[in-house]
């Protein structure tokens, strides 16, 4: 019985999750790699959830960043498996980064992290934008994880500085 009623309840919590978030993880899929894959990106999101219990029991604000976390990493991996040639170059990862900037920062913000050299913008915006891990900025990009991590400290210190000065 109690099986049962356990059951209903994580039926209950994923059809109100769908209700409130679905739409949230479908622009955030659209956004980042289009609306062909955006359909599949949601799909195995909502997947994800159905099989983790424990975010699918959270609370609304960490059910929500579990589930953008999750629209934002199946996204890049649909890119990088997509375009294996351009994952040798840093082509896609640069135009990924500029998606990230132009759907997630208001015009000040975004005039600021555009005004960075292009490695800079394209691993900050990866790492804060995008919520990539160091290792998967590393596979985007091409690079070791040192040069990486100087890339990140020098966007930091300019986007500190810039926004000091406007």
């Amino acid at each position: 019985m109690s099986s049962t009623r356990s059951e209903r309840r994580l039926k209950l919590a994923f059809a109100r999750s769908y209700e409130d978030f679905g739409s949230l993880v479908y622009s955030t899929a659209v956004g980042l790699c289009g609306r062909a894959d955006a359909d599949d990106v949601t799909s195995r999101v909502f997947f994800q959830l159905w099989w983790s219990p424990r975010h699918l029991l959270s609370d609304t604000a960490a059910q929500r960043a579990f589930l953008v976390r999750m629209a934002r990493r199946e996204a890049l991996r649909r890119i990088r498996s997509a375009a294996p040639d351009e994952r040798d170059s840093s082509t896609s990862a640069v135009k990924l980064a500029d998606r990230l900037c132009e759907m997630s920062m208001s015009s000040a913000a975004r005039d600021v992290v555009v005004s960075l050299p292009t490695d800079e913008r394209t691993v900050f915006a990866l790492v804060h934008l995008g919520g990539c891990s160091l290792r998967e900025v590393c596979e985007l990009v091409g690079r070791s994880s040192e040069n990486v991590i100087a890339d990140l400290d020098t966007a930091l210190r300019r986007v500190r500085s810039l926004h000091a000065d406007a």
